[in-house]
């Protein structure tokens, strides 16, 4: 049994030493790590090759071109690697020790129950500042998330499911390297999510598994939003004329990512049918089409977002 640790590297030296570490000091040690760095200025390459050097069965460079991001640089990992079972690693966290073997256990229950699908488990994260500090022991609890109800309109209106707490098999990686286009995608978590959701079996393991480190650099992160950040940044989008664009943008997004899930073959036949309803976005007038975002709850159905019918 492989597993493959794909790790996604950008100017990544202030903290990749302590990722490493974590890494290697995991009670489940049988994996491999297949690193791939996005046009490092900074000595991110040369940390990874001393660990090459020290690690040198555990730890494999890859060297091509960059792919312009954490999503297209995951994706070509993905698409280069092959192995039973696949994580996603960012540069700048810290692994739990038994964030390998927990989320391995979980995923292996979920494959007894459904043997010929792809299955994926995600974990809840502790998150802390970039010394290490607890900020919030569980992500989930502090924004009132509700991991064990996603399906594939939660995750097109927001994603939940953070990459680097992923654990996935190799018929998930396969599905998801038949979408033909990954642009509207935001990020490869929603991607994963989407394409197994889809056509699979999401596992969840309520216990974090890891330190998300919120710093200055990161690519992606948590924005934490009380009502005077919302209203302050409002303000300024309608100011400078970003509100419809960024809406625009949002809503023009989910449709291409439904029209690539009405591409998949091998879809779930209950997932068909939702994926069917969906599509029909692309093509209704415009009163259906409200219709269709109010009962998937596309529009969030809140009164900040009433206005967004404009766009639908």
């Amino acid at each position: 049994m492989s597993l493959a640790i794909l790790l996604a590297t950008y100017n990544g030296e202030k903290f990749l030493p302590e990722q490493m570490d974590s890494l290697f000091s995991q009670t489940y040690a049988d994996f491999v790590i297949y690193a791939h760095d996005d046009g490092s200025t900074d000595q991110t390459v040369g940390i990874l090759r001393q660990y090459e050097k020290k690690y040198p069965e555990k730890l494999v460079i890859l060297e091509y071109e960059p792919q312009g991001g954490a999503k297209n640089n995951f994706y070509s990992l993905m698409q280069r690697i092959d192995a039973d079972y696949y994580m996603f690693c960012d540069q700048d966290d810290v692994w739990h020790p038994e964030k390998i073997e927990k989320t391995l256990k979980k995923i292996l229950e979920l494959e007894d129950d459904y043997p010929s699908l792809p299955c994926l488990v995600f974990t809840d994260l502790i998150v802390t500042d970039g010394k290490l500090n607890i900020l919030y022991d569980s992500l989930m609890r502090k924004f009132n998330y509700q991991p064990e109800k996603q399906n594939i309109c939660t995750v097109l209106s927001g994603n939940i499911a953070f990459g680097c707490s992923m654990l996935f098999n190799k018929l998930s990686r396969n599905y998801a390297l038949n979408i033909k286009d990954i642009n509207d995608f935001s990020m490869h978590d929603t991607l994963m999510m989407l394409v197994v959701l889809s056509s699979g079996r999401i596992g969840y393991l309520s216990q974090p598994t890891i330190y998300y480190r919120q710093h200055e650099n990161n690519e992606v992160g948590l924005k934490e939003k009380n009502f005077n950040f919302w209203v302050r940044n409002k303000m300024e989008n309608i100011i400078h004329g970003r509100q419809l664009e960024e809406s625009k943008k949002k809503i023009t997004s989910q449709k291409k990512m439904i029209s690539e899930l009405e591409s998949l073959t091998n879809v779930l036949p209950e997932e068909e049918i939702i994926i069917q309803d969906l599509s029909n976005i692309l093509y209704e007038n415009k009163i259906n089409r409200m219709k269709i975002y109010y009962k998937y709850g596309l529009l969030n159905n809140s009164w900040k977002n009433r206005w967004k019918i404009i766009l639908v």
